[in-house]
């Protein structure tokens, strides 16, 4: 099968690659939806895949999707609201209570 291409916004960008067992290079370059999201919230759109007959691999280069192009969907970690005082306090005590139930000296029998 021939190496199959999407035109980028990044051309020749290194990096966000992955590999997976066997041909794939169609079936990754034709999904619909964006790969993701990692850790951070960001989702992917392949550039490349390439085929290596070798290998048995498909390797595909991968582009991370620009922020004004991702759809309506949750917010990355780091646009999220500030927490309101209350729900601060509840979540600190959580955290103390959690601590105390840590560090509580256990009773012998």
């Amino acid at each position: 099968m021939p190496d199959v291409t999407s035109h980028s916004l990044f051309p020749g960008q290194t990096g966000n690659r992955a590999s997976y067992r066997g041909d794939v290079a169609h079936a990754v370059m034709t999904r619909r939806e964006p790969f993701g999201p990692d850790l951070y919230g960001a989702k992917y759109a392949p550039v490349e895949a390439k085929y290596d007959a070798e290998a048995d691999l498909t390797r595909v280069q991968f582009r991370p999707i620009p922020k004004a192009e991702r759809g309506q969907g949750e917010p990355l970690p780091g646009e999220l609201p500030p927490l309101t005082r209350q729900q601060r306090r509840q979540f600190e005590r959580e955290i103390r209570k959690a601590h105390a139930r840590k560090t509580k000296p256990r009773k012998e029998n």
